[in-house]
């Protein structure tokens, strides 16, 4: 009786088989193969006859025991999908004005760039880095500074000891009148260098803050002030001294000027009365062409022409342009050529029109003569 058993379970096997050779291969379950699926099918069918054959033990003493007809073909068995195992992705990189900062916090656009916020500073490397600040010191801007009555020395913030006769101001040891800043030691840099010396004030001076200069009259020389020597036809002007009007300084002394006909003495010196030029040392009478006049010292052109050589041409209104006074202005959306007129501007993408030329778009940097692309 086993024998039946399995010769039924083989049948129906090859029954299965031959089936599963017709299937196409897009209905195979993946990742199965021929004998996989082979030995997964005998599993099932031995699983499904699993009670036909234990009746069969259990009735032995029947010679001729019938087999129950064979159930409806089983089902192909549903195999799991594969995982399917999603790739981390990590977020972009923060860029700001194409250089990579730390965080968009830390940086903001400015213009077509970038900039560190305030308690930031910029690194070569481009990062925008927070700035360490020591005891006694305040953020100012992207650094820091000291605190009133504190002194900057080296990377660090102290207290100062005000000397005799000095303050603070500005962050800085100053002297009161009549005393100057000296330091004491050209080797420390710290607290406690500098102190407040009397000055040596000498004759014919007088104090100006912390230093000293010379009575009007007196000039310094070295160590004192010596008295200013001032030469026939000249007046001292407080440390110097200067001719006289009708006189003009030569070297050390003063020597009169002589005004040629058709000229002014004005000052130290002549000029040519209105209606002449000065030629050398004498004035000639100016000539004025047509569409033009006398003014001062030369001639000029009337409203609307402009001078060439020796005479004045009528300026002509470019297209997209116009005269104002002697000269051609374009307009907006134009600019100015070599021989003089206007040609249109040609603004390429992310740009925009300002006046009579054209800039990028904020966002954008010029990355070549007429192309603006993103920072």
């Amino acid at each position: 009786m086993i024998f039946a058993v399995v010769n039924v379970v083989v049948e129906r096997l090859g029954k299965r088989m031959r089936g599963l050779a017709h299937l196409q291969p897009m209905n195979k379950p993946p990742g199965l193969s021929a004998i996989s699926l082979a030995v997964m099918l005998a599993s099932l069918a031995l699983h499904h006859n699993g009670h036909a054959a234990n009746n069969v033990t259990s009735k032995s003493s029947n010679p001729s025991p019938e087999i129950s007809n064979p159930s409806p073909e089983m089902p192909t068995p549903e195999m799991p999908a594969p995982e399917v195992r999603i790739p981390e992705v990590r977020a972009p990189e923060t860029v700001i004005g194409s250089t990579p900062v730390q965080t968009s916090a830390n940086a903001y656009r400015s213009g077509n760039g970038w900039r560190c916020r305030t308690g930031f500073f910029k690194m070569p490397d481009g990062q925008c880095r927070k700035v360490i600040v020591p005891a006694n010191a305040i953020i100012s801007g992207n650094s820091w500074r000291c605190v009133p009555g504190y002194l900057r020395i080296d990377a660090a913030c102290q207290r100062p000891v005000v000397p005799a006769y000095g303050f603070i101001k500005n962050n800085a040891v100053r002297c009161t009148a009549g005393f100057e800043l000296v330091r004491k030691d050209k080797a420390t840099n710290g607290v406690g260098a500098f102190e407040c010396r009397a000055i040596d004030l000498p004759a014919k001076a007088f104090m100006r803050g912390d230093r000293w200069e010379c009575l009007p009259g007196y000039v310094r020389k070295e160590a004192g002030c010596s008295a200013i020597n001032a030469p026939a036809d000249s007046i001292v002007r407080g440390n110097s001294w200067a001719c006289r009007t009708g006189f003009m300084r030569v070297d050390n002394r003063c020597q009169r000027l002589l005004a040629p006909a058709n000229a002014t003495i004005r000052g130290n010196a002549w000029r040519c009365n209105a209606g002449f030029k000065r030629n050398d040392e004498s004035c000639d009478l100016i000539t004025a062409p047509v569409n033009a006049v006398i003014r001062g010292n030369d001639w000029f052109c009337n409203v609307g022409y402009v001078r060439r050589d020796a005479g004045c041409v009528r300026l002509e209104t470019p297209v997209g342009g116009y005269v104002r006074g002697n000269r051609i202005l374009c307009h907006s959306g134009y600019r100015m050529t070599k021989d003089g007129g206007c040609e249109r501007i040609i603004v390429p993408a992310n740009a925009t029109i300002r006046g009579n030329d054209w800039r990028c778009n904020p966002g954008y940097r010029l990355a070549s003569e007429n192309e603006c692309r993103r920072n």
